[in-house]
């Protein structure tokens, strides 16, 4: 039991360690950000969130010794300093003044026996900080268990719930999910239901994906905003954003203590959406944009006003918070980044702040031995003279 708290307690530390230098990173992202704006695409945007969560899951790290040189002294120079020190004269212990010890009066009265003085032990404060190591261990363990465990179920819950009470889709709804198919040269194409349990167009599940519509959006057919309903979803299928979800998961409930955790989760679906958003722009052309605006904005009208504070976590949706709608119409109308100059600036930017994840810095001592010395005769002759006189 004692070895099982022991590795406990060693990858706490370590998870603790990760924890701070994500945190920095974090710091590195929300200032490049700001300082770029507008000029780094929401792709490259959401791009620097994968840093961190690499950050916070992978232990590795490329060591970079850096170099303390320290210039040792040489041995001539060192048995000067010794010869110019003067030698104090010892006492050896055995050759040590004696002093003889009073003499003992003898007396017919009874010698009075003083008792020892009592001495008080002091009290002892108890250690008590072994016991909150092992409470603080003890919650995190048991946060890093229950988040993926509630977020299965509630995963879980919701697939059984969307499924029975699902509906085969039209053939208008089809028809429209195999051309976006070929458009996209997705060969496994996901399957189609309609549900109530659902208020907007929704990805769900990495495995065996599916695409949740509401029936409300079923009932007025409309072919081509069923399209870019359907786009917009097969766009988080080909980026991998499902996967990318539950690695979120899993690093967010081993970092659950740290708060700008959860505030980067909020931060990471927002940036998400803005660039599927962006590449199904490049994938319908910028004379599209009003209708994609239209789209979305009758998308989230049976939303409900109320900000949505959950992590859905193994799905991704057209729109999950009403109140994120405004950002997004206005990040559609703007004009797309074509530029190649900002496009290689954007790569070097993600490198960057790649290899600086990942780099440890290793203080490592390096002794400089000096030059020959030289040989100071008079220096020499003062001493040993000094020594001869006393």
């Amino acid at each position: 039991m004692h070895n099982l708290f022991s590795i406990v307690a060693q990858g706490q530390e370590m998870v603790l360690q990760l924890s701070l230098h994500a945190s920095v990173i974090v710091l590195a992202v929300l200032l490049i950000q700001f300082t770029l704006r507008t000029k780094l695409s929401a792709r490259g945007r959401y791009a620097l969130w994968g840093i961190v969560v690499a950050r916070l899951l992978i232990t590795w790290n490329y060591e970079v010794p850096v170099i303390n040189e320290i210039q040792s002294a040489p041995v001539m120079e060192m048995e000067m300093v010794a010869l110019s020190i003067p030698v104090e004269s010892t006492i050896v212990p055995s050759q040590a003044f004696e002093v003889p010890a009073p003499p003992v009066a003898f007396s017919s009265e009874p010698a009075v026996t003083t008792p020892a003085p009592r001495v008080v032990a002091e009290p002892q404060l108890p250690n008590v900080w072994p016991t909150i190591v092992m409470l603080l261990t003890a919650l995190w363990l048991l946060g890093a268990i229950s988040i993926p465990l509630v977020t299965l179920f509630n995963h879980r819950r919701m697939t059984r719930r969307s499924l029975a009470d699902s509906s085969t889709p039209p053939a208008w709804v089809m028809q429209s999910l195999e051309e976006c198919r070929k458009e996209f040269g997705i060969m496994a194409c996901p399957t189609v239901h309609i549900t109530n349990e659902v208020h907007a167009p929704t990805l769900l599940g990495a495995i065996r994906p599916k695409i949740l519509l509401p029936s409300a959006l079923v009932k007025e057919p409309s072919p081509d905003e069923m399209r870019l309903f359907l786009l917009h979803e097969l766009t988080h299928l080909r980026n991998g954003d499902i996967w990318f979800s539950w690695l979120w998961c899993f690093a967010l409930s081993l970092h659950w203590f740290n708060p700008l955790m959860w505030w980067v989760g909020t931060r990471i679906n927002k940036d998400r959406e803005l660039a599927c958003d962006e590449a199904v722009l490049r994938q319908i052309g910028s004379h599209a944009k009003g209708d994609y605006a239209q789209a979305l904005v009758h998308a989230v009208s049976n939303l409900s006003d109320k900000k949505n504070k959950r992590y859905p976590f193994g799905l991704a949706g057209i729109a999950e918070d009403k109140s994120e709608i405004k950002r997004r119409v206005e990040s559609i109308l703007s004009p797309l980044i074509h530029s190649k100059r900002l496009r290689v600036v954007g790569a070097l930017v993600l490198f960057v702040i790649l290899v600086g994840a990942f780099v440890k810095l290793v203080p490592t001592e390096k002794v400089v031995e000096p030059g020959v010395p030289t040989f100071n005769v008079s220096q020499f002759m003062e001493s040993l003279d000094y020594h001869m006189k006393t």
